[in-house]
């Protein structure tokens, strides 16, 4: 196995040789990778979100990881012939992954996220009722591809987009209802970036500010007593996007230390099981604490 130089600095307070070694026991023997892994119990069920995090993390971390061509291979399977896959999650995790590397899915899938679109566009509502936080983070994974593998879809594709976003943004002006959440309102920002909509203004900033906090670093909400991996990398993420920078940096770089489990892996919330998403989600926080790039 090679390694290149770590992206994250030594002051982030994230045990680099912790996070790897968990991610690297997360592999399973197809290739891809899964974080509920327990061989000794036969369990070998490698998924394409845990296998997108565990190499982008490992990426990250300047790690080479190991047999990629088994993993992107197993990857490539995922995919039907038509083109399209099982969900939008596994298509968008499986194309994610391949891009890293510079490889396409086996099978042109633009007809296919050309249809998505037509089949979203066709339910959005305007009600109070709907909750819309998977809806966005689908959106998310849908521009992303489309980004990657249907970039000549006509600017319709804008108006739709921008259509969901206004009707789940709050009279706060940012995501989603019945209750906005800083999670949720990075999801939107970067979704309306990939489609081309600046939706990143004041009141926006005005609401992250409020999200601030000596001790967490970022709240979940202005209200919450609590924070997370996916609020932290949110959070920064959207501050980067803003152009604002973050009052209170040692504290969200002391969430991210006591977030990481002494497996190596990293929770959700304190205490919490480790996941390769959250190993994800905590490593690129922590980029980003460090003055890298947003994705």
């Amino acid at each position: 196995m090679m390694k290149t130089t770590p992206r994250i600095p030594a002051h982030a307070m994230l045990d680099v040789d912790a996070a790897t070694r968990y991610i690297l026991s997360r592999e399973c023997r197809q290739g891809g990778y899964s974080f509920y892994r327990t061989p000794e119990w036969g369990v070998e069920e490698p998924n394409a979100r845990d296998t997108l995090a565990a190499l982008d993390s490992l990426l990250r971390l300047g790690v080479t990881p190991p047999q990629p061509e088994r993993t992107l291979s197993w990857l490539q399977t995922l995919q039907y012939e038509n083109g399209s896959w099982a969900t939008i999650t596994i298509a968008w995790a499986a194309c994610k992954a391949l891009a890293l590397f510079g490889m396409q899915p086996k099978h042109d899938p633009s007809a296919w996220i050309h249809e998505l679109w037509e089949s979203r566009a066709a339910t959005v509502e305007n009600g109070a009722d709907r909750d819309w936080r998977g809806t966005i983070i689908e959106l998310y994974q849908l521009m992303q591809l489309t980004r990657l593998h249907a970039s000549d879809i006509s600017s319709k594709l804008h108006r739709d987009l921008a259509r969901f976003l206004n009707a789940s943004r709050t009279r706060d002006g940012v995501w989603a209802k019945p209750g906005a959440d800083l999670e949720t309102t990075g999801f939107a920002i970067e979704t309306a970036r990939l489609g081309g909509l600046e939706l990143a203004d004041a009141s926006v900033a005005a609401w992250w500010r409020q999200c601030e906090d000596p001790i967490l670093g970022l709240r979940l909400t202005p209200s919450a007593g609590t924070t997370s991996t996916v609020a932290l990398w949110a959070g920064l993420e959207l501050g980067a996007r803003l152009g604002i920078a973050a009052r209170y940096p040692a504290a969200i770089a002391t969430q991210l230390r006591l977030l990481q489990h002494p497996s190596g892996g990293f929770s959700y919330r304190h205490k919490a099981l480790p996941t390769l998403w959250d190993t994800w989600y905590g490593i690129k926080a922590a980029c980003l604490l460090d003055g890298g790039p947003p994705d």
